[in-house]
């Protein structure tokens, strides 16, 4: 009796297995019809899924590593345009990575899968002359790569302009050319994973601007405005000129450098204020700031001195600061909602990476966030970063993504949920007021105590900087009365006069000048450091005014002979010695307070 169970049991297991292969080897597609966008710096791929009438609750889409490295966003609907829900399978295959697309209802047909790619347009050649068209090459597979038996299927190719080449175009079946057009197909019974694959190469001159790395920082602020700073490194990833750029052709002829990228508009939200720009290599001339407008917000468009050529980067970051009650909720509870708009300013691009930093304010707790975004972030992490008055730091949400498209919607927003104190909200506030208040009671008490701690050192530097100008009035003095007895010397002056006259007012000034030399040192061991340079400079300029002497009495002396007067050398050692005087006025006034 156990032994017809035990039979009864196989036979109902492999009865049950034949069921669900049939099932499963009975999920095919009807029809698969493909469109392909090549007029833009990324390719858009559009393709309706018709199903059959089989059980489908999930439906797989794969993609070859080579089509998966340049994929932007996968975003799939069903006929009425209600967005499904697509999940990332861990990588079981070396050369493959695989989607699951979770149907709404087992009676749905038809599905619409949008990828978008980027990355995948290469110049060809990628090298090209200034005044030359740019053409570009793209590769794909003849059928729809589906891991399904398709019945029928056809592709249609969309290109900016009618010169198309495809590479080895009689190998490919079921090929037609029209205009800005090329159909692939219609292909009966596609078997699954068919790799067949085409390239074609097409005029379009365009520049492939590229955002080699995007980050956009956001500072949240209980205070009234939230700033938000944003940092661009660019480059035009289009066929490189030869022979570099020339201003001059650039200028004259529109037919040279058509693929450049002359300036570029980012659209700033209508409550923008503040709005700046740093550029780092000095690359942007001028900037236009418009708006605000309330359809379109305010429009900044920078220009660029020199384009952008194919080859070309330039790196920049753009700032500005939006009121924060438009962004930021109570909830009650001590409970708040931040709601960050995805995107950056700049939208004319693609980017390679893009990094979207939310700065918390401090003390911010049992955060939660999530994203409407239908390509989820691929890393998310958490920072601090410590700003102006910031204690323990903020918490600052890092979100990274690689490869993103400019499409203007779909790219949702971010919400963030989060708990802060009424003393985290005051602690801003308080803190500053409290260091004024501190430090005007240190300097109140710095102020009396400084009463007890006075001695006569005071009154000895006061004496001393007073025989500094004393000695200043001497030597002025000694200048002033030897040009005077110089002048004295009428006629023909011989050379036992002249040296005579000279070597009075000489010795004079030696002694008062050693008597400086002497002052100087008492001052240094006095040890404030404003007198000390103050007595320096006086000793350099009257140096100078003696070494002025010295070389008008050598002059003077060598051509006595020839003189019948004094009175224009005179003259001419006055205007010199007039020269440093003018020195001796500014060093006046910096002690005039002193004295």
């Amino acid at each position: 009796m156990n032994d017809w169970r035990r039979l009864g049991l196989l036979f109902f297991i492999v009865s049950l297995f034949q069921i669900v292969s049939s099932a499963k080897d009975a999920r095919k597609i009807e029809n698969i019809d493909r469109t392909i966008d090549l007029s833009k710096s990324f390719v858009t791929e559009k393709v309706v899924i018709k199903l059959n009438k089989a059980r489908w609750d999930t439906l797989e889409l794969i993609f070859p590593l080579q089509q998966y490295e340049s994929l932007a966003q996968v975003q799939v609907e069903d006929s009425s345009n209600h967005l499904l829900v697509v999940q990332k399978e861990q990588d079981t295959e070396a050369l493959f990575r695989k989607f699951v697309v979770v149907l709404n209802s087992t009676t749905e047909d038809t599905v619409k899968v949008t990828s978008l790619y980027m990355n995948c347009l290469k110049p060809k050649p990628p090298v090209i002359p200034n005044d030359a068209d740019q053409y570009l090459y793209y590769e794909n597979y003849v059928r729809y790569y589906c891991p399904y038996e398709v019945k029928e299927q056809k592709t249609t190719i969309n290109f900016p302009h009618s010169q198309i080449h495809f590479s080895d175009q009689e190998k490919l079946p079921e090929l037609s050319v029209s205009g800005k057009k090329a159909y692939l197909g219609p292909y009966k019974k596609v078997p699954a994973r068919d790799s067949m694959t085409f390239g074609v190469r097409f005029l379009h001159n365009i520049p492939l601007l590229t955002g080699i790395q995007v980050v956009n920082t956001l500072k949240s602020s209980h205070l009234g405005w939230m700033q938000v700073f944003e940092s661009y490194e660019l480059e035009n990833k289009g066929a490189k000129s030869k022979g570099g750029f020339s201003r001059l052709d650039f200028q004259s002829n529109s037919k040279y450098y058509k693929q450049v990228v002359e300036d570029v508009v980012a659209r700033l939200p209508s409550e923008a204020s503040d709005v700046s720009y740093k550029d780092y290599v000095g690359n942007i001339t001028s900037s236009h700031l418009r708006g605000p407008d309330r359809s379109k917000g305010r429009i900044l468009q920078l220009k660029f001195r020199f384009p952008l050529i194919g080859g070309w980067k330039n790196a920049f970051f753009i700032g500005y600061r939006v009121p924060s009650k438009k962004y930021l909720k109570s909830l009650g509870s001590n409970q708040y909602q931040l709601r960050v708009h995805i995107p950056p300013s700049i939208r004319s691009m693609v980017i390679e990476k893009y990094v979207l930093k939310v700065a918390l304010p401090e003390g911010a707790k049992n955060i939660v966030w999530n994203y409407s975004v239908p390509a989820a972030f691929d890393k998310m992490y958490n920072e601090t970063l410590f700003d102006l008055l910031d204690i323990q730091g903020r918490t600052l949400l890092v979100f990274e993504k690689r490869n993103m498209v400019p499409t203007d919607k779909n790219w949702g927003s971010l919400v963030i949920t989060y708990e802060l104190g009424m003393w985290n909200l005051l602690e801003k506030l308080l803190l500053p007021v409290t260091f004024v208040l501190v430090l005007l009671a240190c300097l109140s008490l710095i102020s009396r105590l400084s009463l007890y701690w006075r001695d006569d050192s005071e009154a000895s530097n006061s004496l001393l900087l007073s025989n500094l100008y004393s000695l200043h009035c001497a030597l002025s003095n000694t200048y002033k009365e030897a040009i005077y007895n110089f002048s004295t010397l009428k006629g023909p002056v011989s050379a036992e006069q002249f040296s005579s006259s000279y070597t009075c007012v000489h010795s004079h000034l030696k002694e008062l000048e050693l008597q400086l030399e002497y002052l100087n040192k008492t001052i240094a061991s006095s040890g404030n450091a404003k007198w000390v340079t103050v007595a320096n400079q006086l000793t350099e300029i009257y140096k100078a005014k003696h070494e002025i002497l010295q070389r008008w009495y050598s002059t003077t002396r060598s051509k006595l002979s020839n003189l019948s007067s004094l009175e224009k050398e005179i003259g001419q050692l006055s205007q010199h010695l007039e020269k440093e005087n003018v020195k001796l006025e500014k060093w006046l006034l910096d002690i005039q307070d002193e004295l």
